[in-house]
């Protein structure tokens, strides 16, 4: 969606990308890529020192902690779109097929987004 401030397109642009890092960087449990990335893990604790595995753990523990607030952000932007929603349903104010579907539309993204995150 191409709607919205700059600032906010640019947010959108960065998550998509992000969202697609981590798709392509994490496969599902079970296929041939995650025995790969477990020969890369148990490589790591056998021979890395404990500077590296150290690093590594820092690293993960501080995308955990960026994941957390991602998924914060996001269930705060979906329950504020829902209450905008409800706010037009129940007001009684007429409001556009438009206005509907973008509600919708978001909902749908910002519920797309979390299952990711």
């Amino acid at each position: 969606a191409a709607s919205g401030s700059g600032s906010k397109g640019s947010k959108s642009g960065l998550l998509n990308d992000f969202i697609s890092f981590l798709e392509g960087n994490f496969p599902s449990a079970g296929t041939k890529e995650q025995k790969e990335e477990d020969i890369i893990l148990d490589s790591l604790l056998r021979d890395g020192s404990k500077q590296e595995v150290k690093e590594e753990f820092d690293d993960a523990k501080l995308l955990v902690k960026q994941l957390e607030r991602k998924e914060f952000d996001l269930e705060s932007e979906l329950r504020a779109v829902v209450v905008e929603k409800e706010s037009m349903d129940s007001s009684g104010k007429s409001k556009t097929y438009m206005e509907d579907m973008r509600l919708e539309e978001k909902m749908r993204e910002l519920e797309a987004r979390k299952e990711v995150v």
